[in-house]
């Protein structure tokens, strides 16, 4: 009798209604895991055409010394602040009051 009571009994399905919603969502998690699957093996392709792209580069003169041109005028052309000269800027006294190190800094600024 106990075996009988065994095989009449719903198998556990957890969080699911059914026996459909259960196969429902497995197809669902298997569409997205070949998407997924698919992405990553384009990543991994596109990897591998990046890295002979290099080692041919590399190996070409001329192609390296167009990306160095290109490096360079990109640097020219970037907002970062130039240092030229190799000149040290001094303060001619230490200020002694807020105020005074308020008009050094004013004059500073205005390049006086």
């Amino acid at each position: 009798m106990e075996q009988e009571d065994n095989k009449t009994r719903e198998p556990d399905l957890g969080q699911f209604k059914s026996v459909n919603a259960l196969m429902d969502a497995y197809r669902s998690l298997q569409a997205e895991f070949t998407k997924k699957s698919q992405r990553v093996k384009e990543l991994e392709d596109n990897s591998r055409s990046c890295e002979a792209l290099y080692a041919s580069a590399s190996q070409n003169e001329e192609v390296k010394g167009k990306i160095i041109e290109d490096y360079l005028k990109s640097l020219k052309s970037s907002s970062l602040p130039k240092v030229q000269g190799g000149g040290v800027c001094s303060l001619p006294d230490k200020p002694k009051t807020l105020r005074e190190a308020g008009k050094l800094a004013e004059q500073w600024m205005k390049g006086v």
